[in-house]
């Protein structure tokens, strides 16, 4: 999933099942930046004076490029976030297949986890993974031949059709050899709500894949079972009856074109929701919004050069410690070690890297931990 199902969709749903809009944002923010959280170095801190204050060591919850290649982004990332495995078949390639989130029994347990924290970062972090079971289904966070995808079609008119396949044609040559990992041979075909398509996997079986079911199925089980039982939980307004909300996220899981323009239909609805004239800056997204709410100067840390990138020193704000950057990353750390301990008790990932996340900490704060 993109963006839009991530952060709008969530947002939207919140809202419907009666969270308040601060909280709802927290959930759904958390949710989107997930796909954004790049930052894999620690940040050593210094107050204004340059004397040093402690650290943070965040959670890369989002990889780039060829690190997808490296045992350890498979379980440190991809299992816990993006591709939670399923534990079913009868070989080990396949017990780490990705099922949808309605029998995902990590899954369920992560969210339920997050849940009864009422930790509204942790339920976001909860919700991306659970989110992704769905479109990422019959999928692998690993490097696997269950990965293999053949005869791809995407059902669309004429133009998009030959515009799909041009765009498929010239990203199988740009890969080239680069081996299968997550639905890199399927392209952007799963986290594109609006596509139907059928393909034939590793076992030459024919798979017919509608996004439009999935989708659905993610919403309605998501809003049902999770998000009104917390909104009434935590004393929320009372929730909206979904069949009322089904035809406008019909028609949202349908709406064709770029992702800008699937973000926009949902961002109307959100304003009208509010009762707003057009949707508030407040709860937009950035990717850096949260850094520049935590810390001081420049925070693109992520496009310095490799050698610059050896040491990052910042100067947090006087909020630093409660700030939402911070809460995010301990949010992601504890939903890291839950999953690596439920995966390490499967056989699912290794002791080493299972022991390593375990005795992470987040950080110290003038000397106190974060």
């Amino acid at each position: 999933m993109q963006k839009d199902f991530h952060f709008y969709v969530v947002y939207y749903l919140c809202l419907c099942s009666g969270l308040d809009p601060d909280y709802a944002y927290k959930i759904a923010y958390s949710s989107q930046y997930v796909d954004d959280s790049t930052e894999s170095r620690k940040i050593y801190l210094f107050d204004k004076r340059g004397k040093e204050i402690g650290f943070i060591d965040p959670v890369r919850t989002a990889h780039n490029g060829l690190e997808a290649f490296w045992q350890e982004v498979w379980e440190k990332i991809y299992y816990p976030f993006h591709f939670v495995p399923g534990n079913e078949g009868e070989g080990m390639e396949e017990k780490y297949i990705t099922t949808d989130g309605v029998k995902n029994t990590f899954a369920i347990k992560l969210l339920d986890l997050a849940l009864k924290t009422q930790n509204p970062y942790r339920i976001g972090i909860a919700l991306h993974a659970y989110a992704d079971t769905f479109s990422h289904q019959n999928f692998s966070g690993r490097w696997s031949e269950v990965n293999s995808v053949q005869k791809l079609f995407v059902y669309s008119n004429f133009s998009k059709k030959m515009i799909f396949n041009f765009k498929l044609w010239l990203w199988k040559i740009l890969r080239g050899p680069i081996p299968a990992i997550g639905h890199v041979e399927a392209y952007k075909v799963p986290d594109v709500p609006y596509y139907n398509w059928v393909y034939f996997n590793y076992r030459n079986e024919y798979i017919p894949a509608s996004n439009e079911n999935r989708y659905l199925k993610f919403v309605e089980n998501v809003y049902r079972n999770y998000l009104c039982k917390l909104s009434l939980q935590i004393g929320g307004e009372e929730p909206e009856e979904f069949d009322n909300l089904k035809d406008k996220i019909l028609i949202g899981i349908n709406v064709e074109g770029s992702l800008r323009k699937r973000c926009k239909y949902w961002k109307n609805l959100i304003s009208e929701k509010l009762g707003l004239p057009k949707f508030p800056k407040e709860y937009e997204y950035h990717r850096h919004k949260w850094r520049k709410e935590a810390f001081f100067g420049r925070v693109n840390w992520d496009r310095k050069k490799r050698l610059d990138r050896k040491v990052i020193k910042m100067v947090p704000k006087d909020n630093f410690p409660k700030s939402n950057w911070v809460n995010f990353h301990r949010s992601a750390l504890a939903h890291r070690k839950e999953a690596l301990k439920i995966l390490f008790n499967k056989g699912l990932v290794s002791k080493n890297i299972c022991e390593q996340v375990l005795n992470k900490i987040t950080g110290i704060y003038k000397d106190e931990k974060l």
